[in-house]
């Protein structure tokens, strides 16, 4: 240490002090006089530097400097440049590999991935086209439970779509099989988040309109209250085109008509009938996809019975929607009723989907008590 720097002398408490707030090195010395008590010569500390702005002209400068060194650190290792800086370089050349943003969605889409190179470029061709609209379709239109559809089913419509290939299709592992299986179970999925776009654009609306005429909240929690309550009745708004909200012993009842004719019956089934435009199959009996979207709805309105959405957590799984008791096997009990449709009926329901109406608002026994027999064959004239 040079004879003009300044000196503090200092206790040893200040000296701790000193080192645990980093104020500079200090250096113990013991007076000419020999005292046990040591006097301490502390460096005054530098004055500190200012950092940069953010977005000054010294910041961007260091941050090209960084920039470069971790350039050429990479380059001289021969691996790839990773940087922290927050801007990049501008270039002369035209970016490369650049994709843009897509528009996201709570819906579950339906679309399917450019099939794999294992696959041979004849089934690739068809994929999107026409096979894929034909696993959908035979979903939908399944008699049985749309769980259960066997490899028997996926490898006739695959000989229907594709009957010049010699593809093996019950060859073991094979990628069309596992393919078509993933798209049946996304097909499955669809119907509820659907649903739930549906239901929740309807209540949107029901909810602004009283917002408009100046109710309270509270007031309008109650509106929903009273519209979820008469829409999951046997006879209400949910299934049927014109409901019956009375029950059955009481003055003036008459029976409900247009099941599974609904704005939010009919909001789904158009959406997935448009999905299966391309289908080489009779697409006229929709019996899995009217059950599946019946349960899908009743699940979904069920979340609104405190008259706000509220989420039960619950997939839309062979487990929950069929087997669970306290869900009571809903797209079984839809399917119940669905079998009694005439062909008028189901004509008269793709007519429907043709032309979808506008969504708008509009004590009976429950509807797990009611669910498997809603639907009573009328004359065909109707069309109900």
């Amino acid at each position: 240490m040079s004879d003009d720097a300044p000196y503090y002398p200092m206790s040893n408490s200040m000296v701790r002090t000193a080192v645990k707030a980093g104020l500079g090195a200090i250096d113990q010395a013991v007076d000419d006089e020999g005292s046990s008590s040591p006097k301490v010569v502390v460096k005054r500390p530098l004055p500190k530097q200012k950092k940069p702005k953010v977005g000054s002209r010294e910041s961007i400068d260091a941050a090209k400097e960084e920039l470069k060194q971790q350039k050429k650190s990479a380059s001289e290792r021969g691996s790839p440049t990773h940087t922290t800086v927050g801007f990049e370089e501008k270039s002369d050349e035209a970016p490369t590999n650049t994709q843009p943003l897509q528009a996201q969605s709570s819906a579950i889409t339906l679309s399917t991935p450019t099939p794999s190179p294992d696959i041979p470029s004849d089934i690739a061709a068809g994929w999107d086209r026409t096979y894929h609209p034909g696993l959908l379709l035979l979903l939908g239109t399944y008699t049985a439970s749309p769980w259960d559809i066997t490899t028997q089913d996926i490898a006739q419509l695959f000989h229907t779509t594709y009957p010049t290939s010699s593809y093996d299709i019950f060859a073991r592992n094979n990628l069309v099989l596992k393919r078509s299986r993933d798209r049946l179970n996304n097909g499955r999925s669809w119907f509820p988040a659907q649903a739930h776009l549906v239901v929740q654009g309807f209540f949107s609306m029901f909810v602004m309109q009283y917002k408009f005429a100046g109710l309270k909240l509270a007031a309008i929690k109650q509106k929903v209250i009273q519209y979820f309550n008469e829409t999951v009745l046997p006879e209400g708004h949910m299934m049927w085109s014109d409901p019956q909200l009375l029950p059955p012993d009481a003055p003036g009842y008459e029976p409900a008509t247009g099941f599974c004719e609904s704005e939010f019956v009919i909001g789904i089934l158009s959406t997935f009938l448009q999905k299966t435009a391309g289908a080489a199959a009779d697409w006229r009996c929709l019996s899995s996809a009217v059950a599946l979207a019946g349960a899908a709805l009743e699940k979904e309105f069920m979340m609104y019975s405190t008259g706000e959405y509220v989420s039960d957590g619950q997939q839309f799984s062979r487990d929950n929607v069929v087997y669970r008791p306290y869900v009571g096997g809903l797209v079984d009990d839809y399917q119940n009723n669905v079998k009694n449709f005439s062909i008028c009926k189901w004509d008269h329901i793709l007519k429907l989907c043709g032309s979808v109406p506008q969504a708008g608002p509009t004590s009976a026994p429950s509807m797990s008590t009611s669910r498997r027999a809603l639907y009573v064959t009328s004359s065909p004239a109707r069309g109900e």
